[in-house]
């Protein structure tokens, strides 16, 4: 018997250029922002913790149903702003160089 496997998540779709993942990037605080590519929702969550919410919490639960619920066929990215900097996660490929 073969195990289930998870339907994947929108926002990691496929491209004709490539499999998608996601960009991560946080700005603000500190001088140099901060980046990272996502290939899962998993990933995109430590960086929402670790970038911007720091710990489990409604802050986190909201941001992650937004991610969620987003329409990434209309609108490739999703962003947040504070008073200074901001949260974006984009759709991107790896390009061949």
């Amino acid at each position: 018997m073969s195990a289930a496997v998870a339907p994947e998540h929108p926002a990691f779709s496929h491209h004709t250029a490539g499999c998608v993942d996601i960009l991560c990037h946080a700005s603000g605080e500190s001088e140099v922002p901060g980046v990272a590519i996502a290939k899962n929702r998993d990933q995109v969550r430590a960086f929402i913790i670790g970038q911007w919410c720091g710990a489990e919490g409604e802050e986190l639960d909201e941001a992650m149903a937004e991610f969620d619920s987003h329409d990434w066929d209309d609108e490739p990215w999703l962003e947040w702003t504070f008073e200074i900097g901001g949260v974006r996660l984009e759709q991107v490929y790896e390009a061949l160089v």
